[in-house]
């Protein structure tokens, strides 16, 4: 009895083992076999007729607005590579491969157990239909975590078509957006915000925002095009070397912006089709070509004396400038480049054209700027110290921690007017360094208005974290975060940097 019980153990034993070994098994092959961008579909109608609610006819039309989706994005993106109709052919063939897969039914459901069991990432499309006196139906989209998009209908009438088909494309958006970084930057609503306002610059200023969305979730797409196929990465980079040649092109020669796209091509060569390399060579080819006609021609000069005047002048001692402009002078959005000369004593841009904000207000012309007025002021001024609420970064630059102690007086008549003091005002027009935001976390003066001192010109004019894109200031200079600590980093003492602004 007792060999007998030992053997029924070890029966069980051998049992829990085979079985362990057979679910890593399976596991191994759903990994191997199925994509990692993985859409289960769902559809309950039980109680409805109609070919328009089952799950082949869901999965068919969501497949076809995914289609839609990367030809719209590859139309955007490729004007300036995809020079046939047979490339233009080929990028579709391609792109059909590196977007999501649908899957469907009880093998689907089964798949999709055992991702969620053993930690796969993947994302649920169910609807519902039901019929009383009218039909209604909802939609819900959701990755392992949260609801990404859901809706309603109730259908009165032979409106069953017109609703599925927004359902559709909904849905196609919201996989597409959710499954793939670029897809989702590229289809973003915010580049058109402008497009009633923006007039000739909106190419201008949607290019850079395509660039902006993209440097914002680089980390994202870095590993999104890291845990995909080799085809994915080359398709990734193509689609950020066309984010970064457009920028090149449009902005006055920024080399910075068209190096890092012919990096992105390079790269995509090592994964495109055969039919694409070709013109993705010819791309390469044509940015050095371009780079380098640029400078011999070296228009940087003329481009940055363009905004010098008899009024307005750097001085010869600046080796270092930030130029931040705009086309309108009642606009908040502006540009803002960062050059350097060389040692021939010629500018030289060293960094890609970011986006700035000004005062509310827009850019006053030089001479024109009044305390409180909302306006940032025209004309070139040395950077001041900078200031932060803690010492946690390395600069070469002169940097203050500030306390709750430190103001800066905006009261014309006040004997501290325009200057940081950390004795208690005696006034209430005064602004504290330490704020309970993030605006000034990091931050440095822009000396306007101080060589001298005079009443009612304008005090407080700063370079600090902005508020929002597009969102004007009381007459500072705003960057993102991020880009506030690269230039506060990139300052040197020895360079004598200036800030020039003026309405271009």
């Amino acid at each position: 009895m007792k060999e007998q019980g030992i053997g029924h153990r070890t029966l069980r034993v051998g049992s829990s083992i085979l079985l362990m070994i057979v679910v890593l098994a399976i596991v191994v092959v759903v990994r191997a076999l199925y994509p990692d961008q993985v859409a289960y579909v769902r559809v309950d109608a039980e109680n409805v007729s109609s070919p328009l609610l089952t799950e082949q006819s869901l999965t068919e039309e969501i497949a076809l607005s995914n289609e839609l989706f990367y030809a719209m994005v590859d139309a955007n993106a490729m004007g300036y590579t995809i020079q046939s109709a047979e490339q233009e052919e080929a990028l579709h063939r391609w792109t059909s491969e590196i977007g999501y897969t649908l899957r469907s039914g009880r093998l689907a459901r089964l798949e999709r157990s055992l991702r969620r069991w053993f930690g796969g990432d993947f994302w649920d499309v169910c609807l519902e239909a039901s019929q009383s006196d009218s039909l209604r139906i909802r939609y819900c989209v959701t990755d392992r975590i949260d609801t990404l998009d859901s809706g309603g209908y109730t259908l009165v009438g032979d409106s069953l078509q017109q609703t599925m088909t927004s359902i559709y494309w909904a849905v196609g958006l919201t996989l597409a957006q959710a499954t793939d970084p670029l897809v989702g930057i590229f289809t973003s609503e915010e580049p058109r915000q402008w497009s009633e306002t923006a007039e000739s610059k909106y190419s201008y200023l949607q290019t850079l925002r395509f660039r902006e969305l993209a440097e914002e979730r680089m980390e994202e797409i870095d590993r999104y095009l890291e845990e995909g196929s080799a085809s994915r990465r080359a398709w990734g980079n193509l689609m950020l070397g066309t984010i970064y040649e457009r920028l090149g092109c449009l902005w006055n020669g920024d080399t910075v912006a068209l190096r890092s796209a012919e990096e992105c091509y390079r790269q995509t060569l090592k994964g495109a089709p055969a039919d694409l390399k070709t013109p993705i060579e010819e791309r390469i080819v044509w940015i050095g070509n371009y780079i380098e006609e640029y400078r011999k021609t070296n228009d940087t000069d003329a481009f940055i004396a363009s905004f010098q005047d008899e009024q307005i002048r750097l001085p010869d001692s600046c080796r270092q400038l930030i130029l931040v402009y705009n086309d309108r002078p009642d606009r908040v959005l502006c540009q803002f480049r960062r050059y350097e000369k060389d040692e021939n004593g010629r500018w030289f841009e060293v960094a890609p054209v970011i986006h700035s904000n000004v005062g509310r207000a827009g850019i006053a012309p030089f001479g024109e700027k009044r305390e409180g007025d909302m306006r940032t002021p025209s004309g070139a001024y040395p950077m001041g110290f900078a200031f932060g609420y803690e010492a946690d970064i390395e600069l070469r630059w002169p940097y203050v921690v500030v306390t709750p102690e430190h103001y800066w007086i905006s009261d014309s008549e006040d004997p501290h007017y325009n200057q940081m003091t950390t004795e208690k005002p005696k006034t209430d027009n005064f602004e504290y360094l330490r704020r309970d935001d993030d605006a000034y976390k990091y931050a440095a003066v822009v000396e306007y208005n101080m060589r001298p001192i005079e009443k009612y010109k304008g005090s407080a004019i700063f370079f600090h974290v902005e508020s929002g894109y597009d969102k004007g200031s009381a007459g500072c200079i705003t960057v993102p975060e991020e880009d506030v600590v690269e230039v506060l980093q990139w300052l040197d003492p020895e360079k004598s940097p200036y800030m020039l602004i003026r309405t271009q």
